[in-house]
């Protein structure tokens, strides 16, 4: 069987397409006979960190979520909803070429991200608007997950000598989905059979933990393509290729 380690910013988000169980360190990990290893995963993820002072003033932090490095010299994805509290004024906007500083200012709250051992200041640098994004809600059903644009690139703020492990990404293909019905609904078949899977991150208030399980439902047709265009051409459409690792051990794509 096939096994997958699939980068995702809809960390442990899925209910029914996939049965998860948590895998906590290094050696139960070695246990599932993987050829990835836990460092190797681990150097390409971040912790994203909220400081806020409370109400007597102190200074106080928590564990938001994941976040997934895609260059060397620092830029990662995380979701929208992790960073809301340094977009709320930047909410009504959607923006791809921005400076917006998430761990400096007056600010009663101010962001940080952890890489290992290493922490480091974060500027958000693309976004898309609330209502695009999380639709300012909180709770989302899976077909509202799936539909949302839940992401915003940041980029470590460092020290340009500094390179870093990082996830590789694959050119979007197209023939995938109608980019003009991008609110089209999935057609979902089971899975035969199953695909073992791996998402790695770290979940709201926990330390690092990769989730393995069973990828059992499929798209049976591309999402949107059936459905009628209103120009006279059908649009381009599109569709991603993701890294994975297969049992032997080399280095695959796999088309989502």
């Amino acid at each position: 069987m096939q096994i997958l380690l699939y980068l995702t910013i809809f960390l442990f988000s899925w209910s029914s397409p996939a049965l998860s169980n948590l895998i906590s360190d290094a050696k139960d990990l070695l246990n599932t006979g993987v050829k990835f290893n836990w460092p190797e995963v681990r150097s390409k993820s971040l912790k994203i960190l909220l400081e806020y002072q409370n109400e007597n003033g102190t200074w106080q932090r928590a564990n938001l979520g994941s976040g997934f490095l895609i260059s060397s010299d620092g830029l990662f994805v995380t979701a929208y909803h992790v960073m809301k509290f340094c977009l709320e004024s930047q909410k009504e906007k959607s923006r791809f070429s921005a400076s917006v500083d998430c761990s400096a200012g007056p600010s009663a709250i101010r962001y940080k991200a952890e890489n290992g051992d290493r922490e480091f200041e974060v500027q958000i640098i693309s976004h898309l608007k609330e209502v695009d994004s999380t639709n300012g809600k909180d709770i989302h059903t899976p077909n509202e997950i799936i539909k949302h644009k839940d992401f915003v690139v940041e980029k470590l703020k460092n020290d340009d000598a500094i390179r870093f492990s990082h996830w590789d990404l694959r050119d979007f293909e197209e023939n995938k989905i109608n980019l003009l019905h991008p609110d089209a609904d999935f057609e979902l078949t089971p899975l035969l059979p199953p695909k073992r899977v791996f998402v790695v991150g770290y979940p709201k208030d926990r330390d690092f933990v990769i989730s393995e399980g069973f990828l059992n439902l499929t798209e049976k047709n591309s999402r949107g393509i059936s459905l009628p265009t209103t120009r006279s051409t059908r649009q381009p459409t599109w569709k991603a290729k993701v890294s994975h690792w297969t049992q032997s051990g080399e280095s695959e794509s796999k088309t989502i």
